[in-house]
């Protein structure tokens, strides 16, 4: 049963179909809440959805249930770093710059390649009353 919602889940993000795949994912979860893969395979989903909150719940579940792997802390710290520059640039609407700077100064201590958090740790100076928070990130 549980690779037939694998298999299922697979199929859908074949045809870029990300909500019926997330289903299949929970299904397959739900059928063996211990396998590590199927919640880092639905973690994978959900980032690609946008869906970032429950993207680290899965990730973490991932990481607990193999906390040798490599690969799941890896993407933990991926996702940790995507919700830091978003409270990151938050944080910058609002005029905080000391605490946004700090936001994702962290970031890229979870994730050294996250641009985002690149391009504001350089372009964020919580001393300078000069910063356009509107300002986007290069892609």
């Amino acid at each position: 049963m549980e690779d037939r919602w694998l298999n299922t889940a697979y199929s859908y993000l074949f045809i870029r179909d990300f909500d019926k795949a997330m289903d299949a994912f929970r299904n397959a979860i739900c059928s063996n809440p211990q396998n590590p893969a199927y919640y880092f395979h639905a973690s994978i989903t959900a980032v690609r959805s946008g869906n970032l909150t429950e993207a680290i719940i899965w990730a973490e579940s991932a990481k607990t249930l193999e906390p040798d792997n490599d690969l799941y802390k890896q993407h933990w710290h991926v996702i940790r770093a995507k919700l830091l520059v978003k409270d990151g640039l938050e944080m910058l609407q609002r005029g905080r710059l000391a605490e946004a700077q700090h936001l994702f100064a962290s970031a890229l201590s979870h994730d050294p390649l996250n641009q985002e958090a690149e391009y504001f740790v350089s372009h964020c100076d919580p001393s300078s009353a000069i910063l356009d928070a509107t300002e986007q990130a290069p892609p």
